[in-house]
């Protein structure tokens, strides 16, 4: 307590001196080193002395009190009364922020709920667009390799037919040679007419379909807005 009382009398810009005086224009305690120089420009100063006998710690030149008072409650007790309306204030903006922390603590469980909603839900449709693509994709391989068998097994066929005609005409008559033809004929007729179904049937079931990703996608983001819609 000494130690606090000893620094309300002492100057605060220069140590060695005690204040004496406070400058109504700047409402600052001063010693007579500082009414020398920093304020020497000023032109209303009042006496502690002065003002502690009229019992008003305020400095206002134009609304000076005009009763004398000795009691320290009766000088004091207007800053205690302000000091209590800003403490009152200050515990008003205390809960406030309290408030205002526990609102954000509650918004940012909710956010990280959703996040992870969010993320669970791309990690789902990831997993199905990934096993639907595979099977596409299987299912393309296992169907060209049922075409590459049955074309190489028509080629071998070709082949033999092809022999026999080679032969035929070698050792046949012209007559054997003319039936053989036609017979042959007509298989590559069958064999062009399919070929052109082989063809259109490869096509068709080795195409992949394609996976509507902006579909998913769409449907993340909705389901994302409904998440952050929730109050």
């Amino acid at each position: 307590m000494r130690k606090i009382l000893r620094e309300l009398l002492t100057c605060s810009k220069h140590t060695s001196e005690c204040v004496a005086f406070v400058c109504c224009e700047h409402n600052e305690v001063l010693c007579n080193m500082c009414s020398m120089t920093e304020h020497r420009k000023c032109e209303s100063f009042e006496t502690i002395e002065k003002l502690v006998r009229r019992g008003n710690p305020e400095v206002n030149s134009d609304a000076v009190k005009d009763r004398v008072s000795t009691d320290k409650d009766d000088i004091g007790q207007p800053t205690l009364n302000k000091l209590d309306v800003v403490l009152g204030k200050m515990e008003n903006c205390k809960e406030y922020v309290k408030l205002q922390k526990n609102e954000l603590e509650l918004e940012e469980k909710r956010k990280k709920e959703c996040l992870n909603s969010v993320q669970q839900l791309l990690e789902e449709l990831f997993s199905v667009l990934e096993k639907q693509t595979l099977a596409q994709l299987n299912y393309a391989l296992e169907t060209i390799n049922t075409l590459d068998n049955n074309i190489a097994t028509t080629v071998r066929t070709l082949k033999t037919k092809q022999t026999i005609l080679s032969d035929i005409g070698k050792y046949a008559q012209n007559t054997h040679v003319f039936l053989q033809c036609c017979k042959l004929n007509d298989f590559l007729k069958k064999m062009e007419d399919g070929v052109t179904t082989y063809g259109a049937v490869a096509k068709s079931k080795t195409k992949m379909p394609a996976v509507s990703v902006e579909g998913l996608m769409n449907e993340t983001v909705d389901h994302f807005s409904k998440l952050l819609s929730l109050k």
